[in-house]
């Protein structure tokens, strides 16, 4: 493994983690998590390090392992946000359960995204109001340990792949 500047590299991993999670988010507003989008974050980060950073390291590889936990938890996060505004514009009812629980249905996708665990809660307790089985908990829940998943298998691929060139 080559050593690495690890001022430009950091820059370069976090420029990658940003528009691997633009990818992720595009394809979560598809509807979907998919290996793709783990591997858009992994080798965003390990890839943008490299090229900005003039090589890897391990050192590299640690920071690269840690931007992409960060932008799974941020990307899932974002892609819940933009479903939940997309919901209150699509359907009044849902916006008005929000604004009686004292909740601004009129926020933007980024107060959604900072206020997040205040409008998963609601929805929550919505939900069981109505008598639903399932949590909005729930089922960000299982969307982050599933691109935790797809993203460190993509991860692993990828830090291989440097190894062996070693």
């Amino acid at each position: 493994m080559e050593q690495s500047n690890k001022i430009m590299g950091i820059i370069g991993g976090v420029v990658g983690t940003v528009l691997g999670i633009v990818v992720w988010c595009l394809i979560g507003m598809a509807g979907y998590i998919s290996w793709i989008g783990g591997l858009a974050l992994a080798a965003g980060a390990f890839f943008g390090y490299k090229l900005l950073g003039k090589g890897m390291d391990k050192l590299g590889m640690v920071i690269c392992a840690v931007l992409v936990l960060i932008a799974v938890f941020v990307g899932t996060r974002m892609n819940y946000a933009i479903q939940l505004h997309k919901d209150f514009e699509d359907e009044a009812s849902v916006a008005a359960a929000f604004e009686l629980a004292g909740l601004d249905s009129d926020a933007s996708t980024f107060e959604i995204f900072t206020d997040f665990g205040d409008y998963v809660d609601t929805y929550d307790d919505l939900l069981e109001m109505v008598g639903a089985d399932e949590r909005y908990s729930d089922d960000f829940t299982h969307d982050l340990v599933f691109g935790y998943l797809v993203t460190v298998i993509a991860s692993a691929v990828i830090i291989a792949s440097f190894v062996k060139k070693k």
